[in-house]
């Protein structure tokens, strides 16, 4: 079947989940509230980066006024104490969605237990994110946790998440496409100068070995490091500060969250122009990253995607991206490569 690599299809598409997303979110936060938005992705993944943004420009679509967005913090820079001054008993908080929700990324998960737990009277949202425990034990431990919490709210990107929710959390849970579609349409930030990018994730969610970075002579790539960048240093140095100064950073905190906000939204914006640059240099992209396949989507870049070791991909695109033009799904390497191929003759 030809490709219709200039399908406005797509366009509507992306509005549709814009809108949706912005819908959803909005109908769960008060406007008259002060709000946490919590977990900063501080490190080089770009999809997360881009759902940051896209979580930013929620809140201004929801009509959330920007200074009552009182607390931002990462990992590392987390305050129990300065979160709680800064919203008060009635405050909202807001947990950063993705793929962490599970045992894969520890880290992230035990974060989000301990946010709950410590303010179980402040209604809690957990912005959409894809579900994965490997061992029985993670999966109880969260359960209780959550269930423990009586205005708790959980989004997921897929009927598998959803159902994983249904069976053993007593949460509110709500299906919601990823936050990076509040980005809505994307220009290409360069002109294509190759046939394909192959962005292929080398982390302990790949489903590919080593030999297989190299495929069609066509080397894979991941989001690029961005650790020397100075913008990068400078939060980097912000958040050592908070978490090495606290009481210090206590006395400051409103000069302090002014520059977090201003940081962070200069940190994300720089990764995704560097991430958006490798993929616009394709004609068309392969890879097996979820937002490789978003970013490319609204950017209207002909895609390939393969799916990670435990489903992601395949049930995040039968949620809400069947109906792309540009989007092909393929089950082996040699099939994403055909299809590619294909897709770049009927541009011609």
């Amino acid at each position: 079947m030809a490709v219709p690599l200039d399908s406005k299809a797509d366009d509507n598409l992306i509005d549709t989940l814009r809108r949706k997303t912005i819908d959803v979110v909005g109908s769960l936060i008060p406007r008259d509230r002060p709000v946490a938005l919590l977990d900063f992705p501080r490190y080089s993944n770009v999809g997360d980066a881009a759902i940051w943004l896209g979580e930013i420009s929620c809140l201004a679509a929801c009509g959330i006024p920007r200074d009552h967005v009182r607390y931002m913090c990462d990992v590392a820079t987390y305050s129990e104490s300065n979160l709680r001054r800064s919203i008060g008993e009635s405050g909202f908080i807001l947990l950063h969605g993705g793929g962490n929700f599970g045992d894969l990324w520890a880290g992230h998960q035990q974060f989000r237990e301990t946010v709950i737990a410590a303010f179980p009277n402040n209604p809690i949202v957990v912005l959409p994110q894809s579900i994965h425990f490997t061992e029985p034990r993670a999966l109880d431990t969260a359960a209780v946790a959550f269930n423990r919490h009586g205005d708790l709210t959980v989004l997921v990107r897929d009927q598998a998440s959803l159902d994983v929710l249904r069976e053993r959390f007593t949460t509110c849970n709500i299906l919601c496409p990823d936050m990076a579609f509040c980005l809505g349409k994307l220009d290409r930030p360069v002109e294509a100068d190759r046939d394909i990018v192959y962005l292929a994730r080398v982390d302990k969610e790949s489903q590919f070995s080593a030999d297989t970075r190299v495929r069609a002579g066509i080397t894979a790539v991941d989001w690029p490091d961005v650790a020397n960048v100075r913008t990068w240093q400078l939060g980097n140095a912000l958040g050592d500060f908070q978490a090495n100064h606290p009481r210090i950073a206590r006395s400051l905190r409103a000069p302090i969250q002014a520059f977090v906000r201003s940081s962070y939204g200069a940190m994300s914006t720089e990764r995704l122009t560097l991430g958006n640059s490798l993929l616009a240099r394709g004609r068309v992209v392969v890879t097996d990253r979820l937002h490789v396949h978003i970013l490319a989507l609204l950017m209207r870049i002909p895609h390939v995607v393969l799916d990670n070791n435990y489903g992601k991909i395949r049930r995040f695109h039968d949620a809400w991206t069947t109906d792309s033009a540009l989007t092909r799904v393929a089950g082996s390497l040699d099939e994403a490569f055909e299809l590619a191929a294909a897709m770049l003759r009927e541009a011609v």
